[in-house]
C-alpha cells in the first residue's frame, strides 16, 4: 500500500526482521519485516 512504510518509520518504532520457515524453507517470500510499537513509546 503506498505510504504505509513512510508513515510507520514515522513513528518510535523497533523494526524486526522476520525469518519465517522451519529452516528448511527457502522461498525468499517468506522472509519479511515488521514493525513494533514498544510499550512504552510516547506517540
Amino acid at each position: 500500500m503506498p505510504g504505509a512504510e513512510a508513515f510507520w518509520r514515522s513513528l518510535p518504532v523497533v523494526e524486526v526482521y522476520d525469518a519465517r520457515g522451519d529452516g528448511n524453507e527457502q522461498d525468499p517470500r517468506f522472509e519479511t519485516i515488521h514493525f513494533e510499537l514498544p510499550l512504552d513509546a510516547r506517540i
